[in-house]
């Protein structure tokens, strides 16, 4: 996802990818979608599920699944970002859906650095894993995460950060209302 882009996801899957995904879409950079209103991307070359880069870009889950992805050393599995440019942020918002069983050597389900600010509010994070930190979500420099709702369990990491990571210099991590931490290793 491009600079100035928004993604809405609500439903389908995004399966078996690393990066970088190739999503299919039209002369709009709309997705291209099947009969059912869906659009299934397998087994592309590079590492993670979704790439949300800025400036201004924004990837927003309502439904459906990220699962069975994998991210190089450096890149989540499922959701990264290469950060913003000249302050601009990239968002990601997680509101519903699942993902899971993502691999990659820091952050198995997402790597966020620089000027990235992620939100969740609903929806399940649970068993990814990370060959290094961050066996949810791996922090790096001037990321933040708001944990609003939502689960994340059963993920782990080889080194440290089971759940989350936070690397040194990492943004703020807010916890309100009643997000579910639990059982990562």
């Amino acid at each position: 996802i491009q600079g100035g882009t928004i993604f809405n996801m609500y439903g389908g899957k995004i399966t078996g990818n690393s990066l970088p995904c190739k999503l299919k879409v039209d002369e709009n950079g709309k997705p291209v979608l099947d009969e059912n209103g869906s659009q299934t991307v397998t087994s592309n070359r590079g590492g993670g599920g979704v790439g949300v880069y800025g400036p201004d870009a924004e990837f927003h889950m309502y439904g459906g699944e990220i699962t069975n992805c994998g991210g190089d050393k450096s890149w989540g599995g499922a959701v990264s970002n290469g950060g913003g440019n000249a302050g601009k942020t990239v968002y990601v918002n997680i509101y519903g859906g699942k993902i899971f069983g993502n691999t990659a050597g820091n952050g198995g389900a997402f790597r966020m650095r620089t000027d990235a600010v992620v939100t969740i509010s609903g929806g399940e994070i649970y068993g990814n894993h990370a060959t290094a930190t961050g066996g949810a979500i791996y922090l790096a420099k001037g990321a933040q995460l708001k944990l609003e709702g939502g689960k994340i369990y059963d993920n782990t990491a080889a080194e440290n950060g089971g759940g989350i990571f936070a690397a040194t210099n990492a943004g703020t991590i807010t916890l309100s209302k009643t997000p579910v931490v639990e059982n990562n290793k």
